[in-house]
């Protein structure tokens, strides 16, 4: 058996795998491993595919199945601890129990943010519209449609999930970082992609921002290697993913992991 993403060819097999014995009416399984990129994928499947069995009908020896294999990961989780005020040596003044969580969680693939730096994807550092922000984000990451780590299936890049129009938010709010008010966030529903309904109201959320602290003087994002960052709240003890509950929830690119970690952060109110 040979497997292949696309119609059987030379260029696009995946692997093969042997049966060497089965019985008339019987079944086996065959596997193999594929390393997947990000898409829509056609996989086919190709038995005898140098036509060395002697079969009665060999029409039956194709198969295929459409995967879309997604671009985004999502995370979800609890947060729970303790608040200590110490001095510069490590002395204990005092202790509080963070019994009812607050504050937001970041997700960046750089090891340090600037958060009085922060500001809304599609906003220029100024606070002003920036043209087509999600669509250069895309680009960046190579999650445009047809390029060789994503397709155009519904929903699966930035441009989509959060804008209407690579510019324009499909939904939007605000968030309060470290005190300072970030407007225009773009966001989409983390639980439920698909569902553009109410957003701002959902129980868990993912906003997405960057940090214009790399700004080379444009005050603008996209050609200066400035990073982007994904922000939720905390949101205690609420049903999300698996039907479980849990305090935070967020969805990111799994490709900007692909030259490293990503890092967690967590701000707590």
């Amino acid at each position: 058996m040979s497997f292949y993403d696309g119609s059987p060819g030379l260029g696009n097999n995946i692997g093969n795998a042997t049966i060497t014995t089965i019985r008339s009416g019987d079944s086996q399984n065959a596997t193999v491993y594929w390393n997947s990129i990000l898409g829509s994928h056609d996989i086919s499947i190709q038995i005898d595919p140098e036509n060395t069995i002697i079969e009665t009908d060999d029409s039956n020896n194709n198969a295929s199945k459409n995967i879309n294999v997604s671009a985004w990961q999502k995370y979800y989780g609890n947060v729970s601890g303790n608040l200590s005020l110490r001095d510069s040596i490590g002395n204990s003044m005092a202790n509080w129990n963070w019994a009812t969580p607050q504050g937001n969680i970041f997700i960046s693939n750089n090891l340090s943010i600037d958060y009085s730096n922060l500001q809304a994807l599609g906003r220029k550092k100024d606070g002003n519209v920036s043209l087509n922000n999600f669509g250069l984000a895309d680009e960046l990451l190579n999650m445009t449609p047809g390029c060789r780590n994503a397709t155009g299936f519904f929903n699966n890049n930035i441009t989509m999930l959060f804008s209407t129009n690579g510019t324009t938010p499909r939904n939007y709010t605000n968030f309060t970082v470290y005190g300072r008010k970030i407007e225009n966030v773009a966001i989409f529903n983390s639980t439920n992609t698909i569902n553009f309904n109410s957003v701002e109201n959902s129980t868990f959320i993912t906003g997405i921002l960057w940090d214009t602290s790399k700004d080379d003087g444009d005050g603008d994002y996209g050609d200066d290697s400035e990073d982007i960052v994904f922000i939720s709240g905390i949101n205690v003890n609420n049903t999300g993913l698996g039907n479980s509950l849990h305090d935070y929830e967020i969805a990111v690119p799994s490709i900007i992991r692909s030259e490293g970690n990503v890092y967690f952060f967590v701000e707590l109110k």
